[in-house]
């Protein structure tokens, strides 16, 4: 895969998984990142599932933070 197709894939997976999260619950937050990181084990190194997994658990630390210092 060449470098610029894996970058590619790499920050749709990102914006993908991020905005899913943001309009979803926990649930598919913390169950999409167990998938990525699944994929992950499974696969070894990939954009997809790395890019699947920064994005979930960025939008589930911004909740739980959010839950923790309510504003």
């Amino acid at each position: 895969m060449s470098p610029t197709l894996s970058l590619t894939i790499f920050i749709l997976a990102l914006v993908f998984s991020n905005e899913v999260a943001k309009k979803d619950s926990r649930k598919i937050t913390g169950s999409i990142l167990l998938a990525s990181l699944a994929y992950l084990y499974i696969y070894g190194p990939s954009a997809l599932g790395f890019g699947l997994c920064i994005g979930s658990g960025w939008a589930l630390l911004n909740q739980a933070v959010f839950e923790m210092f309510p504003q």
